[in-house]
């Protein structure tokens, strides 16, 4: 593995040779991201582009969007058709979410275009979206993979709570919540130790208790605390 390089910082001359590539193998099999070319070049204008090289040739990449501060989604991660198998997608994956945790981001998720694509992703720790009856399911797989250590679900007796249901608050009758928090903050202050980091919808409902009194129940997105949405429910911080 000496003779592999990450960067984050590709020449045009790197785009050049990945469509080269690209375009090689759809004419071959019809299959591939050539197609998505624009994907490519517009990741490369942005910087957000990281790519492998093996002996100075590029042989894999992933492209990405920051849609918050908090938040990325994969745009494409291929590998060279001679160089697939060989774990080069997990390297660059290892390698970006370095990057990533220096730079605030989160949490990052993407679209699977296959089973196989699927099965691969979840071995490099990405997990399923929870289903969302507020919309209409995608025909791609959604993915994501939180990247910093968080809250955990669990147990709610503690003296401060969350708890979230994935549905509206029309939809859950006596249903019992999806997720539930207990939380613990800093010392003197209303911060949370490890933030909460979920996927969730923003008219799902959630409760907030304090000392066994309700604080709030209604839409995620009308709770009385600082929440960073994208797809995921981001909270840090709650108010007294």
């Amino acid at each position: 593995m000496n003779d592999l390089q990450t960067l984050l910082d590709p020449s045009q001359n790197d785009i050049n040779e990945i469509e080269e590539w690209l375009e090689a193998e759809y004419r071959k099999t019809k299959k591939g991201f050539y197609t998505d070319r624009d994907v490519l070049a517009q990741s490369f204008k942005d910087k957000n582009l990281i790519i492998l090289k093996k002996q100075g040739k590029v042989v894999s990449f992933i492209a990405w969007k920051c849609y918050t501060d908090n938040t990325a989604k994969i745009s494409i991660a291929e590998t060279h058709p001679d160089f697939r198998r060989r774990g080069l997608i997990r390297l660059l994956l290892d390698a970006l979410i370095c990057n990533f945790q220096k730079s605030g981001i989160l949490v990052i998720d993407l679209h699977s275009i296959s089973e196989e694509s699927e099965a691969a992703w979840k071995h490099l720790g990405f997990n399923e979206f929870p289903e969302d009856t507020e919309d209409e399911q995608p025909d791609e797989k959604e993915l994501y993979k939180i990247i910093i250590p968080v809250s955990a679900t669990g147990g709610i007796a503690d003296n401060e709570t969350l708890e979230l249901w994935h549905m509206g608050d029309h939809q859950i009758s006596n249903a019992a919540p999806n997720a539930a928090w207990s939380l613990s903050f800093i010392d003197g202050s209303r911060n949370l130790q490890k933030p909460i980091v979920y996927p969730a919808h923003y008219d799902w409902y959630m409760c907030w208790k304090r000392d066994g009194v309700l604080r709030y129940d209604g839409k995620v997105k009308r709770f009385p605390a600082p929440i960073y949405f994208g797809r995921f429910m981001i909270v840090g911080t709650l108010p007294d």
